[in-house]
């Protein structure tokens, strides 16, 4: 019994390092209040050949 309370303490210990490093959540914080990146443009090309919804579905054929 005495071995199981030991291993606990230790995992009580661990938690409570990491709240104070506070590790996992800062970095997806923006550091230095700095804007987030924008997506990067779609070339048009890439737009130009995309299938319509109606051309995807076939709509037209099934009516």
């Amino acid at each position: 019994d005495d071995d199981d309370d030991d291993e606990e303490e230790e995992t009580a210990k661990d938690d409570e390092e990491l709240k104070e490093t506070g590790t996992g959540g800062d970095e997806v914080r923006e550091s230095g209040g700095e804007a987030p990146i924008p997506p990067s443009t779609i070339p048009s090309i890439i737009l130009e050949n995309l299938p319509t919804f109606n051309s995807a579905f076939r709509f037209e054929e099934r009516l």
